[in-house]
């Protein structure tokens, strides 16, 4: 036994099995699922907001899914031609909005 009671699981290296794969492999090892890590440019554009939520709103659903309590979410790709203040209060706008849409599944987002 290695005396951990949970994992965190990082999407780009799990995305191709099912949640319920998921929750079943885990649990299979004693383990519980204690986060779910996506990589989710939220840095964005009110423009591209709607795009960049729904990714959200699907990697939260996949999450409470597999039965975890909590979405960690890497949430900048910085760009080119756009101030840093503008990509910050961009993040800020579009995180809240995620935490809402996450509050209301039961999930507690980690950035």
């Amino acid at each position: 036994s290695l005396g951990i009671g949970g994992v965190e699981l990082n999407d780009p290296y799990w995305y191709d099995y099912t949640p319920s794969q998921l929750k079943r492999l885990t649990a299979d090892a004693g383990l519980s699922i204690v986060a779910y890590t996506a990589f989710i440019d939220l840095a964005v554009q009110p423009t591209d907001r709607q795009r960049a939520l729904d990714q959200f709103s699907a990697m939260a659903e996949r999450t409470v899914e597999m039965g975890s309590p909590r979405i960690y979410v890497i949430p900048v790709i910085v760009k080119p031609g756009f101030s840093l203040e503008e990509q910050r209060a961009w993040l800020i706008e579009n995180l809240q909005r995620a935490s809402e849409r996450a509050v209301s599944m039961g999930l507690t987002v980690i950035s």
